[in-house]
């Protein structure tokens, strides 16, 4: 059967078989082949390895073609994978930048604070002092400004108490502004304009604050005003009369306190009990 097989197969002339890819010999393989010559047939062969003719040099292009589709697909596939880790990275880049922007906004902030710190104004009241002018009280602070620039604008607003008694508190004094605003020199303390209050004293009053030998007038400041960076500013100052009368003519200094409103009332109070105030 296989002799026949051969012959039959050499009939047209030709002295070889001609070539045949993988499918086609495991097609000629099946008639009656022995199994090795099946399982060498079944094996994948590469159509571009020594083509022959027009139909394998079209099937070797079209081999390459769907090759070239192939690792197409797989770089397409790689290139995605490699713009998702990109857009990743981007976003933690930006969230990254983000922050470090904001954290040298917050730099720069504290940076410029501490700077205007070192040079912007620092007020206190550091004396006062009234009068009597007929029956009109006059009185008059010293503002010093010791920082290293200007304080602009500064209006001091006055309350104050004729009469202390014994339950007298700063908080109850009804403060009247000043009319004309006042620059304050860096570095310099200077009298602000005198002040009455609006309504002079009776002429009860006024003979009681003369010769009274213990006049206990209450006095209390209230300064504002802005920096040259435009912030506002402000400071209080306490006073109090309790040394003599005033007399006639000349300033009489007040005692100043340093302390907060609550406690220049304690320390008012404190001059009660001690016998420093008589009423």
């Amino acid at each position: 059967m296989s002799c026949w097989w051969t012959a039959s197969y050499y009939e047209d002339g030709e002295t070889y078989p001609s070539y045949r890819y993988a499918s086609d010999e495991a097609l000629e393989a099946t008639r009656g082949s022995p199994s090795q010559v099946l399982i060498d047939a079944a094996k994948y062969k590469r159509p571009c390895i020594k083509p022959h003719g027009h139909d394998e040099s079209d099937l070797c292009a079209q081999w390459r073609a769907a090759k070239a589709a192939e690792r197409a697909a797989l770089w397409g596939l790689v290139q995605m994978v490699l713009s998702a880790f990109g857009v990743v990275g981007l976003a933690v880049t930006l969230w990254y930048n983000r922050n470090a922007l904001k954290l040298a906004g917050e730099a720069n902030a504290v940076s410029q604070r501490n700077g205007e710190a070192q040079v912007r104004c620092y007020l206190s009241v550091v004396e006062g002092r009234v009068k009597l002018s007929g029956n009109v009280p006059l009185f008059q602070v010293k503002v010093k400004n010791a920082g290293q620039s200007p304080a602009k604008a500064v209006v001091a607003s006055y309350g104050f108490s004729p009469d202390i008694g014994y339950e007298f508190t700063y908080d109850t004094l009804q403060m009247i502004p000043q009319v004309e605003p006042e620059d304050i020199p860096a570095q310099e303390a200077v009298w602000l304009a005198p002040w009455h209050p609006p309504t002079p004293l009776t002429p009860e009053e006024a003979n009681a604050w003369r010769s009274k030998v213990a006049a206990p007038i209450a006095l209390m400041v209230e300064l504002r005003g802005a920096d040259v960076f435009g912030h506002p500013v402000s400071e209080l100052g306490y006073f109090l009369n309790g040394s003599a009368g005033l007399g006639t003519g000349a300033f009489h200094e007040l005692t100043p306190f340093a302390s907060g409103r609550a406690e220049a009332s304690a320390q008012v109070m404190q001059f009660r009990l001690e016998g420093i105030l008589d009423h």
